[in-house]
């Protein structure tokens, strides 16, 4: 089955990436926090977390002049299931066979959370119309990385982002806007530190003025 990505590239104004597998570097981890979402047709709620990638075979020109590897990003339901694509996941980055007790425990260890950052592995990519018609990627799946092949290395620094314990900086510099749309809609969004309210209100507020200024 296919899980649609959030598609940064499109966001970020680059093409999708062509369909194929990817050698590519875990760049970050961003907990969306209790989410709405539809399964087996039914609207229900989960712990969603949005996964970005570095591929560095295929290289982005940024606004600054200087260029970096592409990146792709998967949202992903956070749950110790065998049958959710979690475990594939952390199977593929960890080069292990977790058992339900195993990824729970995996899973709600901060440490263990952090030791996925910056591992490589591959991204299986398919480029697909999505539902309004445009070009997306759709991610099938992450998949190991043999070890006897040559390792790719992170290029952008790793970061993991939660919003029980954030760090403003990050929110404000390093997650685009629909990123952070999202994770403040969450359904306990109400949990959330004050400061992070007051850093996201600042924000849309300034996105307001800059906004209303263009118009004039």
């Amino acid at each position: 089955m296919s899980f649609m990505v959030t598609d940064i590239e499109k966001k970020s104004g680059y093409d999708p990436l062509e369909s194929g597998r990817y050698d590519a570097t875990l760049h970050c981890i961003i907990a969306l926090e209790r989410q709405k979402t539809v399964w087996e047709g039914k609207e229900t709620v989960k712990t969603r977390v949005l996964m970005i990638f570095e591929i560095p075979s295929i290289e982005r020109s940024l606004s600054d002049g200087t260029k970096a590897p592409a990146l792709q990003s998967y949202e992903i339901t956070w749950s110790a299931s065998m049958k959710g694509n979690c475990l594939g996941v952390i199977n593929a980055i960890t080069h292990d066979s977790h058992t339900e007790e195993s990824l729970y425990d995996f899973i709600t260890n901060e440490d263990s959370i952090k030791s996925l950052l910056g591992k490589p592995c591959v991204v299986d990519v398919t480029k697909k119309l999505n539902k309004k018609g445009n070009m997306a990627n759709y991610v099938n799946g992450i998949l190991e990385l043999d070890v006897r092949l040559p390792q790719p290395v992170p290029h952008r620094e790793p970061f993991i982002f939660t919003a029980k314990s954030p760090d403003l900086e990050i929110f404000k510099q390093k997650l685009l806007p629909w990123t952070r749309d999202k994770l403040m809609s969450a359904v306990n969004s109400d949990e959330f530190p004050k400061e992070l309210h007051k850093a996201y209100r600042d924000i849309k507020e300034q996105e307001a003025a800059s906004s209303g200024n263009q118009l004039v």
